[in-house]
């Protein structure tokens, strides 16, 4: 077990002796939120934790940049640095948590806002005005240039060193922390989950909090919200529903896409089989334009029971492509196959089989993208459950393979 997730078990072992000596006590999402904001920092620390003298060094440093550098009123406690509003080019950013020492933090934050400004990286970051486990937050509108973040600090000695650790719920490099929210808070999220499985811990007298409850926990819950969607009008109404729903300018739909969004980020950051290339998979997929239309449709249909053309169209789409890929593979063969997903992914669809009547190749390059392609894999992956140390084209292959091999079986 790494690090991190000795620290999760760590404090779910003292949150077990808090529910189990005050069977009373609701564990609430502040409570939690506090936990998360104050991990890695002493009471020494936070007791001089105020480092708001140092906003107009930066306001003054970044003066006349492409980087500016303000305070705003919507959002009193942080400084911000910015040169691109991610909710106007619909980017949902890479979220990365830094924090230092108080007497490192001037350097570091520096050090850091300097790359980003001689490299001209679109940004919309802040920094706190007090210290926390997420004192700098960088959100970062391109996936590349947050890659580049990640290996600048860790291969810088001085930023390296100095690093404290984000709260262990989140996804690690190292000790930069990286989560994905889009217009929500992954914390305040991740505040929410953590209490609600404390409290139904809590009420059921379930002697073992642990990982692998919390594990459960959450599964049954993607099932009740997400998959068979019993829970549906219950998910994850956090204190301030009524804010967020109004950044999505009301659209219970988009909420809802948001907050799968960030519970499927929540599951891979408490799965041990995950690393940071799922996370960045899992941020391509939040920036793909027609997965997230998709996610959206899909919850659009579940609450006003609308069965959308939008919707219709990519279900279609997603039908057609695996007749295609299957029919290539019982002509073919899986290396064929494997050939034809690959080549597909790059656009490429003379590997498709294209006898008969259907005319698969020509429909496919007529109606589905190579990005839509890679959702409709991945989905087929998710959904076998696939871990198995394999290409996406070859882990597709597979399960077509094992599907015809089951069927034939079956008749």
């Amino acid at each position: 077990m790494n690090n991190r997730f000795r620290e999760i078990e760590g404090f779910l072992s003292v949150m077990s002796k808090v529910v189990s000596q005050n069977p009373s006590f609701e564990i609430t999402d502040g409570f939690i939120y506090h936990y998360l904001m104050t991990y890695d920092y002493t009471e020494k620390e936070l007791k001089e934790e105020d480092i708001s003298n140092l906003f107009s060094h930066w306001e003054d440093k970044f003066r006349d940049k492409n980087l500016n550098v303000y305070k705003s009123e919507y959002q009193k406690g942080f400084l911000q640095f910015n040169n691109f509003n991610p909710f106007k080019e619909n980017v949902d950013c890479a979220k990365l948590y830094l924090s230092f020492p108080k007497d490192k933090i001037k350097e570091s934050a520096d050090m850091i806002f300097d790359y980003i400004e001689e490299n001209n990286m679109p940004t919309a970051s802040k920094i706190a005005r007090r210290l926390r486990s997420d004192s700098i937050v960088l959100r970062m509108g391109n996936m590349d240039d947050a890659k580049k973040i990640i290996e600048y600090i860790n291969s810088t000695p001085i930023l390296y060193k100095n690093l404290k650790r984000p709260n262990p719920f989140v996804m690690r490099s190292n000790r930069i922390g990286m989560a994905a929210d889009d217009k929500m808070s992954y914390n305040s999220f991740v505040s929410k989950i953590l209490s609600d499985y404390l409290n139904e811990c809590r009420l059921n007298k379930t002697k073992k909090i642990n990982l692998n409850g919390l594990v459960n926990y959450t599964n049954n819950y993607y099932e009740d919200v997400f998959v068979n969607n019993s829970k549906l009008n219950e998910a994850l109404k956090l204190d301030n529903y009524e804010y967020y729903l109004s950044k999505f300018n009301g659209s219970k739909e988009s909420y809802l896409t948001n907050c799968y969004q960030i519970f499927s980020l929540f599951r891979i950051s408490i799965d041990k089989t995950k690393n940071e290339n799922d996370y960045f998979n899992h941020l391509a997929n939040c920036n793909n334009k027609e997965y997230k239309a998709k996610l959206t449709n899909y919850f659009r249909e579940k609450l006003y029971n609308q069965n959308t053309e939008e919707t219709q169209i990519l279900v279609n789409n997603e039908e057609l492509f695996i007749k295609a890929i299957e029919a290539t593979y019982n002509k073919y063969g899986y290396n064929q196959c494997v050939n034809a997903i690959r080549n597909a992914l790059k656009g490429n669809y003379a590997a498709i089989t294209n006898d008969g009547d259907n005319k698969y190749r020509e429909k496919i390059k007529n109606s589905i993208s190579p990005d839509l392609i890679r959702v409709i894999c991945q989905n087929m992956i998710n959904d076998h459950e696939e871990t198995l140390n394999r290409s996406l084209e070859e882990n597709v292959a597979l399960i077509i393979e094992n599907n015809l091999l089951f069927k034939e079986k079956t008749i």
